[in-house]
């Protein structure tokens, strides 16, 4: 456990505190023992990069129709999470639902975006307090994907506290290609001059036998 912290090449008072260290340390020991495909912008980490203003660390995944994604993350004073994901496939997402959860007074909550874009511009829509919790809650709306196309959901930070997060959301098959109205209209057309051009063939050959 340590006890203070400067980062390399840093002087005159510019450490960061023990637990912010050891809470980076921690994640970091976390990521390499799970293995995930997990890249990290080092040259951010606050432990490395003293002059930096913010760390950013990015979660890869890829998507396949029927994945289900419930990510979960801390995210800490100073820090932008980026979700990153492949679409291994054609898909489609509906919604994606996002959390977080800070103190009793709600600030550390409302100071969190999020968005597809960095920094994130939308805040939680819904704010809820629950004796020293605050609850925040929001959606951004879903699209459809090509195989091969990658986009990225990132959470912004204004916090003085750190803060659990969540992003949940499911693929779903692509959407049908509607036929067009003007496509339906031409087909019962061409059906209907088929059943006229058959019934004006058969009275002809009334006619034939007739005479």
């Amino acid at each position: 456990m340590l006890t203070s912290f400067s980062p390399p090449g840093c002087m005159f008072g510019c450490g960061i505190s023990a637990d912010l260290a050891n809470t980076l340390l921690e994640r970091i020991f976390r990521m390499a023992i799970a293995g995930r495909n997990q890249l990290i912008s080092v040259a951010a980490l606050l432990l490395l990069a003293p002059t930096a203003n913010a760390a950013t660390v990015t979660y890869s995944t890829d998507l396949a129709v029927g994945s289900i994604i419930n990510e979960a993350q801390v995210i800490l004073p100073g820090e932008e999470l980026e979700f990153q994901y492949t679409a291994l496939e054609d898909l489609n997402i509906v919604s994606f639902s996002l959390s977080g959860t800070g103190n009793s007074m709600g600030g550390d909550v409302e100071d969190i975006t999020f968005g597809f874009t960095s920094p994130g511009t939308n805040p939680f829509t819904t704010i809820m307090l629950s004796g020293n919790t605050a609850f925040g809650g929001g959606f951004l709306d879903g699209f459809s994907l090509m195989a091969g196309e990658v986009f990225s959901i990132f959470f912004s930070d204004g916090i003085t506290n750190p803060v659990p997060i969540t992003l949940s959301f499911q693929a779903d098959p692509p959407l049908a290609i509607p036929v067009p109205a003007s496509g339906l209209v031409l087909g019962s057309a061409l059906v209907g001059f088929g059943l006229f051009a058959s019934r004006k063939r058969k009275l002809r050959g009334r006619d034939s036998v007739a005479a």
